[in-house]
């Protein structure tokens, strides 16, 4: 068998959505090919860059507090807008999972495809606040709860996972 390394770093090249791995500071250590057509930059232009370098001006401090809630809950995914070097910003869909390797936090990227040529892909997605998971519908930021009362009339009732009851009864460490 091949060493690991090689036949990972000629999948991790050859992939054809978009890989971004970046530190705990947000910036970025390794990009694959198609990260690097998605935003319309080189691997040199991206590698060493802090998230910023693709965040359209003026939304740095929510893209930060969208990192801090990322790190914190491990996971993310969603729809986020990218800026183009042409100053042209666009709608990438991710999936990240962040310490997938302790301190090195991936994403996963690709375009956004529109239902119709009208479309706006931004319609078709859900918005959900970062940081308190409140949902915005119709103007107004609701808990999940509300949300799926107000817009599908779905009743919630609430339980708790396995997992989360282990977390809950487990004494605390001095």
């Amino acid at each position: 068998m091949a060493d690991d390394r090689s036949y990972l770093g000629v999948l991790f090249e050859h992939f054809p959505t978009g890989v971004m791995v970046a530190d705990d500071r947000a910036y970025y250590v390794d990009v694959n090919q198609a990260a690097c057509l998605l935003l319309g930059r080189s691997r040199e232009q991206l590698i060493g860059q802090h998230l910023s370098a693709i965040v359209a001006p003026g939304r740095m401090a929510e893209v930060n507090l969208q990192w801090q809630a990322f790190v914190r809950d491990g996971h993310q995914q969603g729809l986020f807008e990218v800026f183009h070097p042409d100053g042209t910003t666009r709608q990438v869909q991710f999936h990240a999972k962040a310490n997938f390797v302790p301190g090195l936090h991936c994403s996963f990227l690709s375009p956004v495809i529109a239902r119709s040529p009208a479309a706006d892909p931004a319609d078709a997605a859900l918005t959900v606040c970062a940081w308190s998971k409140r949902v915005l519908y119709e103007g107004e930021w609701v808990t999940i709860e509300q949300y799926l009362m107000l817009a599908h009339g779905l009743l919630v009732k609430h339980g708790i996972s396995p997992q989360a009851f282990a977390e809950a009864i487990r004494p605390a460490t001095p």
